[in-house]
């Protein structure tokens, strides 16, 4: 899972609403939940408050189901498997687990669920040297490309309930728990006839439905400046937004952060900031992380490919759109 600073929760991707004069907008109280603010608004919505406890509920399930620093009473989950090896999961983490062997396969392995022991490694040794408890980072060349080798001779096995992990990797879901997170809660909003509403869980996964027949201005903020990268009207969507801002550090005209390229070991810094939009949370969610490493050429032919919109910036521009 992602583990952020709760004084850096900031959401990145801000919403501006249109007015309207019969619309009835209700904000419920924001949660904290998948290392980040989640935010709930409903429009128009008659009994809000079932609905709101029931996403909430979501949230909080696979919070508990993929998180890899903590056991849960009651029920095995990530950190488990981490653990055991090999464990009884339940139809939801299977579920998950299942999708991210596919998108593994899908994103030609840009998005891997298996590196969770070297990011790991990277978020300490980061968060260490902005505590200023080591000097430099300590992470090398031979202990990554060891890691390497133990990522690409790992895989998760998956018969009936039964989950396994062969080789000595970990599992780190964080680019795509709060997506299928997301994904669940308009999934269940869409089955009971709930178009109006707004869901911003940080800048990994924002899912937007209709307000009155009319968009969402959303502001996409560039990570590093107090300028925004552009400013879109959407409706019926998701957005998610992949960077490292909020976990790292700037070390020789060097960043280093949170988001690893599952090839070469580090920290990718091809792109300051990648926004994705696309009607399906959980996608958007693992297609901005993986874009994040790919080289430009790669993200622009896995863009069109996937008819996906995107745009990838860097340095303060952006280098690349397809909306």
């Amino acid at each position: 899972m992602k583990k952020l600073f709760a004084f850096l929760l900031l959401i990145s991707i801000s919403i501006l609403l249109f007015s309207c004069n019969k619309l009835e907008i209700t904000t419920c109280n924001p949660i904290y939940a998948m290392d980040t603010v989640i935010n709930f608004k409903f429009y128009n919505v008659n009994d809000y408050k079932t609905h709101y406890d029931k996403l909430v509920s979501i949230y909080r399930k696979y919070d508990s189901l993929c998180d890899d620093f903590n056991h849960h009473d009651g029920f095995n989950n990530v950190y488990d498997l981490n653990e055991s090896r090999s464990i009884e999961a339940s139809s939801e983490l299977i579920e998950i687990l299942t999708l991210a062997n596919e998108l593994k396969e899908k994103t030609n392995g840009y998005f891997n669920p298996l590196v969770g022991r070297l990011s790991k490694l990277w978020k300490e040794d980061i968060t260490n040297y902005n505590e200023k408890k080591i000097d430099s980072l300590t992470i090398d060349s031979n202990l990554i490309e060891s890691e390497l080798e133990i990522i690409n001779s790992s895989s998760i096995i998956i018969d009936g309930n039964k989950v396994s992990i062969i080789g000595k990797a970990n599992i780190d879901l964080g680019a795509i728990a709060k997506g299928f997170a997301t994904k669940k809660c308009v999934e269940y909003l869409m089955d009971n006839n709930i178009d109006g509403y707004l869901i911003n869980a940080g800048e990994s996964s924002v899912a937007l439905g209709s307000k009155a027949s009319k968009a969402f201005k959303v502001v996409l903020e560039a990570p590093y400046s107090s300028g925004s990268i552009k400013t879109l009207d959407l409706l019926n969507t998701s957005v998610a937004s992949s960077s490292g801002k909020y976990q790292n550090a700037l070390i020789n005209n060097v960043r280093y952060h949170h988001i690893i390229n599952p090839y070469t070991g580090y920290p990718s810094n091809i792109y300051d900031n990648v926004n994705v939009i696309i009607n399906d949370s959980l996608l958007a969610d693992c297609y901005s992380t993986a874009l994040f490493s790919m080289d430009l050429n790669t993200a622009k032919k896995f863009i069109e490919e996937n008819d996906i919109k995107a745009i990838l910036y860097k340095d303060d521009k952006i280098i690349y759109e397809k909306i």
